[in-house]
């Protein structure tokens, strides 16, 4: 679903992805931050359009921010088998690995992803896990 928001100068290009993760303490008294907020935090956004409005005054982004247009784009993460069930919605399960090293490492616990909720796209087949665990990876 596309959507405006203002993003810093510096990184509104199209084709640009970002994880938004919410606010930070310097936007409480921003008079601008119903246009940058109005994102949805731990979801991956891509750049579509940017616009030519431009604000100086921003206490996070030096040279200020630009109107863009975003559209959310899907994840791909790990999940028991249980939950691979395209359609439907799942929190994925809290769990923990001591395999840092292992590589879906990182499908299961994508950095900066923190969506509680979400729709379950597609399952792409079965990941390879070093600690035992029965896992497919979903897009969301």
């Amino acid at each position: 679903m596309p959507g405006i928001t203002l993003i810093g100068e510096h990184i509104a290009k199209a084709g640009m992805s970002f994880i938004f993760n919410g606010g930070a303490p310097e936007c409480r008294d921003c008079r601008l931050k119903v246009a940058c907020l109005n994102l949805e935090p731990g979801q991956r956004y891509t750049v579509v359009e940017v616009r030519p409005k431009h604000h100086d005054e921003c206490a996070v982004h030096d040279g200020g921010v630009r109107v863009v247009r975003v559209e959310e784009k899907s994840h791909f993460i790990a999940v028991r088998r249980r939950q691979a069930l395209v359609g439907s919605i799942i929190s994925p399960d809290q769990r923990t690995c001591i395999h840092v090293g292992c590589p879906s490492y990182r499908l299961c616990f994508p950095a900066g992803y923190r969506r509680p909720k979400q729709k379950v796209i597609r399952d792409a087949g079965a990941v390879n896990c070093r600690a035992g665990e029965d896992l497919r990876l979903i897009e969301v």
